[in-house]
């Protein structure tokens, strides 16, 4: 699930939460989701930590490369995402309109 429909499907209690246990604010969060920021590899972590798993780090930055290594304690299955910074960068896809 992408970050937008998860953080806006919470109730205005529950985001402040949310986003605090992410590290962040509900106005940074809104940015992210409105697309005027874009989300660190950090909290990208922390949206799918604190989301239980259902907004993943590939689905917050489709364009990072990502790995994962076995952690049962992580909610995505197939564990911990681990950041590539040395790979080359994926092509975003075009955005709507552009």
């Amino acid at each position: 699930m992408d970050i937008k429909p998860y953080f806006f499907g919470l109730s205005a209690e529950d985001r402040k939460i949310f986003a605090d246990k992410c590290g962040a604010t509900v106005g940074h969060i809104r940015n992210v989701c409105y697309g005027d920021r874009k989300a660190t590899t950090v909290l990208a972590a922390q949206f799918e930590l604190h989301s239980n798993g259902e907004v993943t780090v590939e689905e917050t930055l489709p364009a990072h490369q990502w790995h994962r290594v076995k952690d049962r304690t992580w909610p995505h299955a197939k564990g911990r995402p681990l950041s590539d910074v040395a790979a080359e960068p994926k092509l975003e896809p075009a955005k709507e309109g552009a």
